[in-house]
């Protein structure tokens, strides 16, 4: 990364925190005033791959003052995903932790539950991959089965069906929901959030304040859990703690 570039990025951003892709543009043509319009758009791609700056919506961009949620990958949660992918390499899939959600939790749990989200069609066939080799997996559970079965365990494996076009990033290879997908099924409230519930309000407000947030792709993921008003009022309280 040219410091240059970075440093008088960083600088105008300092009067201007929010800018539209034509005002960064501008601004690097300025720098670079004898260079090509595709290299002009290559660094600004670079600007955005080094986290620099982060896009907030379709050609809105601010200053990334903030890390990206990378959780710790525990040796199960990893050891969950190479089976998955050994034996299912053409599936999408995402695995994670309950126990990430403590980092937000002033109630912290201790019932910790993995989390398998796969194609609908391949939920049974990883179900019965798994219970080879474990009995505490369990498929899609309803409420009940909750309080029935899966409360006996300390540890329990849970395949659910995954949402179509949810957004899932890479953490060492492994892939693991996104923060906002993660925020955004908080807010729905199925039953395996259920834990997360009495604390919903303190989650969201600690993961806006630590972590980068990308309020575009909430909102998409928001539409395809049909919440997008319930997301948008979470969006407009916290955008302070956005940028």
């Amino acid at each position: 990364m040219d410091n240059q570039l970075e440093n008088s990025i960083k600088g105008f951003f300092e009067k201007n925190p929010i800018l539209k892709t034509g005002e960064l543009i501008g601004l690097l043509q300025n720098i670079y005033p004898h260079t090509t319009k595709s290299t002009i758009y290559w660094r600004l791609y670079i600007l955005k791959s080094n986290g620099i700056i982060k896009q907030m919506g379709r050609g809105v961009y601010a200053l990334n003052r903030k890390p990206d949620f990378a959780p710790v990958l525990s040796p199960v949660l990893v050891q969950l995903h190479k089976i998955i992918q050994k034996n299912f390499p053409y599936v999408n899939f995402c695995v994670w932790d309950s126990y990430w959600f403590n980092e937000f939790m002033v109630h912290q749990a201790f019932k910790r539950h993995y989390i398998i989200e796969v194609e609908k069609d391949a939920t049974e066939s990883v179900f019965y991959r798994l219970t080879e080799k474990n009995k505490n997996v369990f498929l899609n559970p309803q409420k009940d089965m909750f309080g029935k079965y899966i409360a006996n365990y300390d540890e329990a494996v849970i395949i659910i069906p995954m949402i179509s076009e949810s957004p899932v990033v890479k953490i060492k290879k492994v892939n693991i929901p996104s923060l906002e997908k993660l925020l955004v099924d908080c807010l729905v409230g199925d039953e395996i959030f259920a834990t997360q519930q009495n604390d919903l309000d303190y989650i969201i407000q600690t993961a806006f304040e630590r972590y980068n947030i990308n309020p575009a792709k909430m909102r998409r993921y928001a539409n395809r859990r049909n919440i997008k008003d319930k997301t948008e009022n979470i969006l407009i309280k916290y955008s302070a703690n956005i940028i």
